[in-house]
């Protein structure tokens, strides 16, 4: 006599959201995890910005306007 809880693991829906989830972690580890993952973030450019690559002028400016928009102005 099969239980309630047999039945359960029998469902397909708990197949399906057990490799959801499982496929979420993955891309949380991949990607996310605050630049630990597998694309760290880059480091912020050096030297004299006259020299800098448009990239590098790209990157600078994210970087300043984000670091401005945590800032709480009052």
């Amino acid at each position: 006599m099969s239980t309630r809880l047999d039945n359960f693991m029998k469902s397909k829906n708990v197949v399906l959201f057990f490799g959801g989830v499982v496929s979420m972690a993955a891309a949380y580890t991949i990607w996310g995890n605050d630049g630990q993952g597998v694309f760290p973030s880059q480091p912020d450019p050096t030297g004299d910005p006259k020299t800098w690559t448009k990239e590098e002028c790209q990157l600078w400016l994210n970087k300043a306007s984000e670091s401005l928009t945590a800032v709480d102005v009052d």
